[in-house]
Parts: C-alpha cells; sequence; structure tokens
C-alpha cells in the first residue's frame, strides 16, 4: 500500500507541473521496482516534459524491455527519438549560423514543431503543405535554412502520453467476499468429472472468465495476494489453465517471490515447452535476480520461438556470459 500511495504522489505531481519532483520520484520507485513497466514509462514522461530526452529515451527502453507488446509506449519512444533528432540538428543550426531568425520564420518553426496539423484535403492551405513532405529549404535573408520535414510532424502520441499512466482505480474484497469467491471455483469443480470436460463445459468456462476478470482487477489495483489466492486456487482444480498459470507467476513476481515466479514460469514450459512468452517471462526472473547466464538461455529460446528479442540487450548479456539452461539439462533442454 505504501509503493501505491507513492506512486500515485508522483502521478500526482507529473499532473500538477510538478515536474522535477516527480522525476525524482519516479526514479526512486523504478530503482524499489524494476520490474514495473508503467513506472519506467511514466518516469520517461517526466524527463520528456523536462526536455530530457536522451534520459527518457533510455527509461522507455527500460519499460518496453519489460512489456514490449505496450503499443503507446513504442510510439512514444519514436516521439522521443524524434526530439532528439530535431534538437540535434537545431543545435548544428545554431552552430552553422549566428543569425538570429525573422520572427516569421521563427514562428512558422514553432507552429511545425507543436504540431500544426494540415487543414482538410481540398484547400489550398492543405495542397500547398501537402508539397512540403520532404525537406524545403527556406529563404531567411541571404542565407537558406534547412527545414527537416521531421519538424513539421509531431507524433499524436506526444499529446495522448500528456496524461500519466494512472493506476486503475483500486478494488480489494472482504474476507468474506473471497472466500465465496474460492467457494464458487470449488463448485465448478465438482461440477464436471475432470478438466477435459471442464474445457468443453460452456457454462463453467464463462463462471470461470467471471472470476478471473475479478481476479485481474485485483491484479490492476495492486492487491497480488488476493488475486494470487483465486489464481492458485483455479490451478487447484484446474492446473493446466494457461491463463491462471501466467498471471499466477506474474502475482508472485510483483510480490517479490521470485523463487515461486521462476518455477510457475517453469512448469508452463514444461507443460508447453514452445511457448515463447513463458520463456521471455523466464528471462525476466533471471534479469531480476542478477543471473545472466540464464537470462540468455531464456531469452534465446524466447527468440527461437518468434518472441521478439532486444538485440543490444541480449548482444551485451553475451560479452558477459555463457548461457546456461536452467533447467540443468533436463529433458526439457
Amino acid at each position: 500500500m505504501e509503493a501505491l500511495q507513492e506512486e500515485k504522489e508522483a502521478v500526482d505531481l507529473l499532473q500538477s507541473g510538478q515536474l522535477l519532483l516527480a522525476k525524482y520520484l519516479f526514479a526512486k520507485l523504478c530503482k524499489k521496482f524494476p520490474h514495473r513497466a508503467k513506472l519506467h514509462f511514466n518516469h520517461a514522461l517526466a524527463l520528456y516534459k523536462l526536455q530530457q530526452y536522451k534520459d527518457a529515451l533510455d527509461e522507455v527502453t527500460t519499460g518496453l524491455w519489460l512489456q514490449p507488446d505496450d503499443k503507446k509506449a513504442r510510439r512514444f519512444k519514436k516521439e522521443i527519438l524524434a526530439r532528439i533528432s530535431i534538437t540535434s540538428i537545431n543545435e548544428k543550426n545554431k552552430v552553422v549560423s549566428s543569425k538570429p531568425v525573422g520572427t516569421m520564420s521563427a514562428q512558422a518553426s514553432s507552429n511545425q514543431i507543436e504540431g500544426d496539423h494540415p487543414p482538410e484535403h481540398g484547400s489550398d492551405e492543405g495542397s500547398r503543405r501537402s508539397s512540403e513532405s520532404r525537406p524545403a529549404i527556406e529563404q531567411d535573408g541571404e542565407e537558406p535554412r534547412v527545414v527537416m520535414a521531421e519538424q513539421r510532424e509531431i507524433s499524436e502520441e506526444a499529446e495522448s502520453r500528456a496524461k500519466p499512466v494512472e493506476s486503475e482505480p483500486r478494488e480489494t474484497l472482504t474476507e468474506q467476499e473471497l472466500g465465496n469467491l474460492v467457494m464458487q471455483i470449488l463448485e465448478l469443480r465438482k461440477s464436471v468429472k475432470n478438466e477435459a470436460v471442464a474445457s468443453d463445459d460452456l457454462r463453467l468456462q464463462e463462471a470461470l472468465t467471471t472470476i478471473k476478470k475479478t481476479a485481474q482487477a485485483l491484479y490492476e489495483s495492486a492487491q497480488y495476494e488476493q488475486s494470487l489466492l483465486l489464481y492458485s486456487t483455479i490451478l487447484t482444480y484446474f492446473p493446466e489453465d494457461l491463463e491462471a498459470l501466467f498471471n499466477t507467476g506474474f502475482c508472485q513476481r510483483e510480490l517479490g517471490d521470485f523463487h515461486d515466479s521462476e518455477t510457475t514460469f517453469k512448469h508452463i514450459i514444461e507443460l508447453f515447452y514452445d511457448n515463447a512468452y513463458a520463456w521471455h517471462n523466464l528471462a525476466l526472473i533471471y534479469a531480476m535476480t542478477g543471473e545472466g547466464d540464464k537470462e540468455l538461455y531464456c531469452l534465446r529460446k524466447a527468440r527461437e520461438f518468434g518472441y521478439f528479442v532486444d538485440f543490444h540487450h541480449t548482444a551485451s548479456l553475451e560479452l558477459k556470459f555463457i548461457a546456461r539452461n536452467p533447467f540443468d539439462g533436463a529433458s526439457t533442454g
């Protein structure tokens, strides 16, 4: 609960424009909870607003390594890269020419950087701007000034990221409510003869889906212990439920139970050896426990089975470690 309160304070600071305080608080949280991608994304946003683009790039890259499927964060990374490019171009322009830019030209450049969107198709202004898809040379007195196309375009993601990623509304269950759900799972299991029959029972699957939604809401509200109880109870009666297996591993990881989380993801691999996402998550556990040799092995397996793996990170590990199979030569290796 203390971590949630600190995160809320950091988000409030970011929303109220107290960027330096938000930056330092998110940095503290990222150090304390390095596996929380959302914290890295918000830290990147604070740095971006402070125009510390290279540091923002490092943070969003770290977040994407933890959560590579986040499309919004990927677009945000592209925006940061564009800003770095623009900053570099502007610095070069300052070195090349010390001549002040005319008021009208400077205003035009400002509008371009701030995302001045072209009018609807068909207008004269829109036609004029459509011809500006390539770098244009504008005349400013005697010396030409190159205005790159990147300066005319700004990702809409920059606007949508203007609001920090907030935690979902907090949810929790009373002991009685939690107990009732556990009993529901027990009753569901009693209603079928075996798990194979259960997979074809639509009524049972709908009931399980409802319970899983509650467990997921608890997880998103950082109520990891309650969420874990529901998922682990589901696994007691439906031990090969892949969704429950993954979420059990996630809950254990969030609670800092890295050994249990490792065991869970290993069990998934034993059941579904070619599950690339399980290999990726097992690699994350070893990254957190500092076992680079095992992390490298798992990342190679994740890539082998089709999961996107950061090439630079893998290459860095290869320089330091010899890959080691975490199953120690078991049949699954």
